[in-house]
């Protein structure tokens, strides 16, 4: 009996030996495999939910950026742009006692999906309060530009007068691109 007990318990631990074999084989490995995938998952998840969030939340922030560009922005004719440019450097050339020698424009369009642009060059001269209050009034005017390039150089020997050279571009949109903005908030 004891010979015949022990080959039960022999047979018994080789079938649960195999069973557990076939087990992990078959069953804990993928399901193993199966979870991680998934873990992987979630948190890639949560991460786009976490971007979406942020985006959510700075959302007003973007539409009031966008509202003031659109709002800021000159028309799209070249020559009605050019002349609103140009009569505000004239007012902060008198506002700042900026001398203005010289202003050139081109009309710079490097991309057709994307809004033209207007390129200004612009020279005066003034001593330093006037070159200050120059750069003030541009850098604070309610107009889409942006400067590109700023030189100050002494326009004497003692450098009391300056001569200042800029390079900056305005944002051109048409009122069709306005409207379809302003739709699409």
């Amino acid at each position: 009996m004891n010979d015949q007990k022990r080959q039960r318990m022999l047979l018994i631990g080789a079938i649960v030996s195999v069973t557990l074999l076939f087990g992990n084989q078959l069953v804990f490995t993928p399901l193993t495999a199966f979870w991680k995938g998934r873990s992987e998952r979630i948190e890639t998840l949560n991460a786009d939910i976490e971007k979406g969030e942020r985006l959510l939340n700075n959302q007003r922030r973007y539409r009031r950026v966008i509202t003031d560009v659109e709002r800021d922005s000159l028309p799209e004719n070249q020559f009605e742009a050019e002349g609103i440019v140009v009569q505000a450097l004239n007012q902060w050339s008198r506002d700042s006692r900026l001398n203005l020698t010289k202003i050139d424009s081109v009309l710079v369009s490097k991309n057709r999906d994307l809004p033209r642009m207007l390129a200004f060059r612009v020279t005066g001269i003034g001593d330093r309060s006037a070159v200050y209050s120059f750069l003030y009034f541009l850098e604070t005017a309610p107009l889409a530009l942006a400067l590109e390039e700023v030189n100050i150089i002494a326009a004497d020997d003692t450098g009391r007068e300056l001569t200042l050279d800029l390079a900056f571009t305005g944002l051109l949109i048409s009122s069709a691109d306005r409207r379809r903005e302003g739709e699409a908030s």
